[in-house]
């Protein structure tokens, strides 16, 4: 007997294309998606003035929810327009993408805005590097901006994340 994940699945979207591609993709799929990208809210300074800018906090992924998605079902659907492609093997990380989207649920405001408390759990915690050059690294988050990401290491030196 096979069993049907109903799952997660994380599209990479071309820049400014992410009406398109959920417009394109809803009218492949009968039933409803639902899609989510957690977006958060910074204050850039502009002409002395300061002004707030909506940014996605994962770029240009997004999360796309529907019962009928399992990892064959959605090999169908890697040409539609504003797609740039589905990350694979997104079926095996099921419930870390579930804790993931409930935590930036649970810090969203009423505009749906991720609020400063999920900052403050991301500074609480320690981060290591996977792979790469800096594998098995371990830092701290200290601050966020649109373009970068700023930590502490365990020596206390510091290390800047370009975000692209």
């Amino acid at each position: 007997i096979k069993l049907k994940i109903k799952m997660w699945i994380i599209a990479k979207i071309n820049t400014n294309e992410k009406e398109l591609f959920k417009k394109n993709f809803q009218s492949k799929i009968k039933d409803k998606i639902d899609f989510y990208a957690p977006s958060i809210e910074i204050k850039k300074k502009f002409l002395n003035k300061f002004k707030k800018e909506k940014i996605s906090l994962l770029g240009n992924y997004i999360f796309c929810y529907n019962e009928s998605f399992t990892p064959n079902f959605i090999k169908k659907f890697n040409f539609i327009k504003g797609l740039k492609y589905f990350l694979k093997n997104s079926s095996f990380y099921q419930k870390d993408i579930q804790c993931f989207i409930d935590s930036c649920k649970s810090s969203e405001n009423q505009d749906g805005i991720i609020t400063s408390t999920l900052y403050s759990e991301l500074e609480k915690k320690k981060y290591k590097f996977l792979n790469g050059p800096l594998a098995d690294v371990v830092f701290n988050i200290t601050s966020i901006s649109s373009k970068y990401i700023f930590g502490t290491l365990k020596n206390n030196n510091r290390i800047v994340v370009k975000r692209i």
